[in-house]
């Protein structure tokens, strides 16, 4: 079954559309894909790298970076509000993760299959990210000096998407 991801970005300057790729923050911990590929090891570095983060907070963190390395995969659906537009993006996971260490902010990335011009149609109003945050179960996973959140919700994808862009 593909899997449904909502990107939430608060970095104006970031364009999903336009990178090709959605990204999130945490760029402090370095590559992720250097850390142990287990949750406990993913903890691990949330620990290490956020020490004044509560320890309730540390297995949420851990959990999101966690998946957009481990769990995402490639035909998995990407849904991203856009603030600028005040729309929705809707795109394909086209690759896996990839650190940018040359970026200047969110060096954490996933291809969107294969390029900008497969984002399905962008959807026209924010009513439409209310009707995606209902879906998707929407929401910032933490605060602070975490800035992305990812969240995960398993759906059958197609002729009912209720009304997410098609």
């Amino acid at each position: 079954m593909t899997a449904m991801w909502g990107i939430h970005n608060d970095q104006s300057a970031i364009d999903p559309v336009a990178d090709g790729a959605v990204r999130i923050g945490w760029d402090d911990f370095g590559d992720l894909a250097q850390i142990g590929a287990t949750r406990e090891a993913f903890k691990a570095a949330v620990s290490a790298h956020m020490p004044d983060l509560d320890e309730a907070k540390i297995p949420s963190n851990a959990g999101t970076l966690y998946r957009f390395v481990h769990e995402m995969r490639r035909g998995d659906v990407v849904v991203c509000p856009n603030r600028k537009t005040s729309t929705l993006d809707i795109g394909t996971v086209g690759g896996p993760y990839e650190f940018h260490e040359d970026s200047a902010v969110h060096k954490h990335w996933r291809r969107v299959w294969p390029d900008p011009e497969n984002w399905s149609t962008r959807c026209e109003s924010r009513s439409s990210v209310g009707a995606a945050r209902s879906i998707v179960g929407w929401g910032l996973v933490a605060e602070g000096a975490v800035s992305s959140a990812l969240v995960v919700v398993v759906l059958p994808v197609g002729d009912h998407d209720a009304g997410l862009g098609q």
